[in-house]
């Protein structure tokens, strides 16, 4: 990576970003952010991760949250085609 990218990435992170949303911005991934955010020494803490996004009133997901969505997903897609074919079939009325 150039010293280009390293200050790019410095700005950003220390403006407020977290890594997933510098990583985004700059079209990098977000374990090269990751190491040149060590490599230049200015790694936020978790508690100050945190904090900075409770500040921006962001939402902090922790890994079980991050896991349930993912693992919830393929379930809410298989519901949203069940409740669309269910609308499409009108039940019949046997009594008639």
């Amino acid at each position: 990576m150039s010293q280009i990218s390293n200050t790019s990435i410095a700005d950003l992170y220390l403006s407020g970003m977290n890594i997933a949303e510098v990583s985004e911005a700059l079209g990098i991934g977000e374990w090269a952010i990751k190491k040149t955010i060590r490599e230049l020494g200015i790694m936020r803490s978790r508690s100050e991760s945190i904090a900075l996004a409770k500040r921006h009133n962001k939402r902090v997901l922790g890994h079980l949250d991050k896991l349930e969505q993912k693992e919830a997903a393929p379930c809410f897609r298989a519901h949203q085609l069940f409740s669309i074919q269910n609308k499409q079939h009108k039940p019949v009325n046997a009594l008639r």
